[in-house]
């Protein structure tokens, strides 16, 4: 319990972390999808060490999970306080109560990406819920749960490096509603599903699986780029608020669904420790998979033309470098974002490739700084054989 409520607090910084390590479009995507890989293989590692054959088993494997948490954490969290840049300023004006329930009243691209990902959490936690039921009552394979498990997981860590390569050329949005629309085909089979059908129920993982690696990656990446809009329409910083709101919707999304299919359970009369009529499995196995379709579909209409995509949120980038700030309130914090406001300053850039510091001096000339013979004289970086010792 202590692990599961600690990790829930660290999700808030965390996201938020990643969205304002760059305010590059494309580069947040593949933050985002790094994280996620990563924390798929987390969650893989423990299905590993998870046995539950008893009871002395299971609690030995929870203790094994605890203990390489632990140890985990004491290694990799010291490595990013020292490595991981983060030096990007948030407001305290906005970060309260107030401002979070005018972000969810006023209509804003912010309430409309919430409002979808929080149908689209709905309609994922609805199989996730029901998954054991089904695998159970409806394919009659319990011994399958935990190899169907892991391998959805596994299609899902694949998956998000060629999400996020089809986002870069697609867009983020559209990219994830395509996926998402993916999913709805596939679960599309699962009503039709019975006794022995294991074969197309795993194909059928393997499919909404490969799917949910955008679903995991792209929504995520796109709420980190309103951080520009809120800056840019309300003179506000708040991304500890977007992603505190965004996990929010996620925890209730899983809420919504056990306080929408349990009772339906109920209604229809199934019963999990006893036999079920053929009527009652066949409404299960539509429960499973219809409730899904819908809401995901909703999502979709939800995330039709959302206003932010790639060239509006350059042109929110660029409006925010040129805004005279002198105190720096608004201003984007990040990398990326200060190499841009160098670059329209007109001063000399500190890190391109050997490429790009050809192209800059075909365009702007060599400075005086990297001319040789000068006081300052200082050869790039990959010609450190013609650098001159400081005197």
């Amino acid at each position: 319990m202590a692990i599961y409520i600690a990790g829930t607090m660290a999700l808030v910084p965390i996201n938020a972390w990643g969205a304002e390590l760059s305010s590059n479009y494309h580069q947040r995507s593949r933050v985002a999808g790094s994280r996620v890989v990563f924390g798929i293989g987390g969650t893989l590692v423990a299905l590993l060490l998870i046995d539950n054959s008893d009871n002395a088993a299971l609690q030995a494997s929870l203790t094994a999970i605890a203990l390489l948490v632990a140890v985990s954490l004491a290694i990799t969290v010291p490595v990013a306080m020292r490595w991981v840049p983060d030096q990007s300023q948030a407001m305290a004006a906005g970060n309260n109560l107030r401002g979070a329930l005018r972000l969810l009243v006023r209509p804003s691209p912010f309430r409309r990406l919430l409002l979808a990902f929080l149908l689209n959490g709905v309609a994922n936690a609805i199989p996730a819920t029901l998954f054991l039921l089904f695998v159970t009552h409806v394919l009659a394979e319990p011994a399958m749960a935990g190899p169907i498990l892991f391998l959805y997981f596994v299609c899902s860590a694949v998956s998000v490096p060629v999400w996020v390569w089809a986002s870069r050329r697609l867009g983020k949005h559209q990219t994830w509603c395509a996926a998402v629309i993916g999913s709805c085909l596939f679960f599309a089979g699962t009503p039709f599903l019975g006794a022995g059908d294991t074969t197309w129920y795993v194909t059928i993982v393997i499919g909404t699986g490969l799917m949910i690696g955008a679903d995991l990656a792209l929504p995520g990446a796109i709420n980190g780029d309103l951080i520009e809009w809120d800056a840019h329409e309300n003179n506000q910083r708040r991304p500890g608020l977007f992603f505190a709101l965004w996990g929010t919707a996620s925890k209730l999304a899983y809420a919504l669904a056990v306080g929408l299919i349990f009772p339906l359970l109920d209604f229809i009369g199934f019963d999990a420790t006893a036999s079920n009529t053929p009527d009652t499995v066949r409404t299960l196995a539509l429960l499973y998979g219809v409730p899904s379709i819908l809401f995901k579909l909703a999502a979709v209409a939800l995330m039709r033309r959302f206003p932010i995509d790639e060239a509006e949120h350059r042109r929110i980038r660029l409006a925010l470098a040129e805004r005279p700030d002198e105190d720096h309130r608004h201003a984007d914090t990040s990398l990326h974002g200060k190499a841009l406001q160098r670059a329209l300053d007109g001063a000399v850039p500190r890190t391109l490739t050997p490429y790009e510091w050809q192209q800059w001096y075909a365009e702007h000339g060599v400075p005086a700084s990297h001319r040789d013979g000068s006081q300052n004289s200082r050869a790039p970086w990959w010609q450190f054989w013609k650098r001159r010792p400081a005197r």
